[in-house]
């Protein structure tokens, strides 16, 4: 999906891999699974599931979302009225009971991450190593330092390098460690 025709991120990410995860479909069905979730929590048990699954199973797309993201700035107010239109009468006092419409962008957001950090996790341990193959293969090389567009001192390549790891390595070691992780 190319981010210029999503209906509410579009241009703010040139990344194919991390798009994909924030594809408009993408984000309306964790924003329907977030809502089915909440139902369930909140419906009486004897009609949760039947509401869950039909809020599920409604046939939105994510096109239906562009105008009132338009006018409301956010998906979630028309998301809602569209579902509502396809609930019983009955069922739709339990939809969106309780939540905001950030609670539902916030929490979309944070399910994404999930899938979307292990991918940062492993090109900054990429990244690591490639200033690691850097160092060793260069690093006893002089450059000339420059301070203020003027010459100062020749420093070590290594120590240019090490100057631009050492900030990853603390944030490798901050981020969680999961399969592919540099800490």
């Amino acid at each position: 999906m190319e981010t210029a025709q999503h209906p509410w991120l579009s241009g703010l990410f040139g990344d194919p891999e991390i798009e994909a995860i924030l594809s408009p479909e993408a984000e309306l069905s964790r924003m329907l699974q977030i809502e089915a979730a909440w139902t369930r929590t909140i419906a009486p048990k004897a009609d949760a599931e039947r509401i869950a699954a039909a809020i599920l199973a409604a046939p939105i797309q994510p096109q239906d979302l562009k105008d009132g993201t338009k006018r409301d700035g956010l998906p979630v107010p028309d998301l809602i009225r569209l579902l509502k239109a396809q609930l019983h009468k009955e069922d739709q006092p339990w939809l969106h009971q309780g939540l905001t419409s950030q609670d539902v962008m916030d929490t979309a957001l944070m399910i994404s991450l999930q899938d979307i950090m292990p991918i940062l996790i492993a090109r900054l341990g990429t990244l690591i190593d490639a200033l690691d193959a850097l160092t060793k293969r260069d690093g006893e090389r002089r450059l000339m330092a420059v301070t203020r567009m003027q010459h100062a001192l020749p420093i070590a390549v290594q120590d240019k390098i090490e100057a631009c790891r050492r900030p990853l390595i603390t944030l490798a070691k901050q981020m969680p460690v999961n399969e592919g992780s540099p800490a």
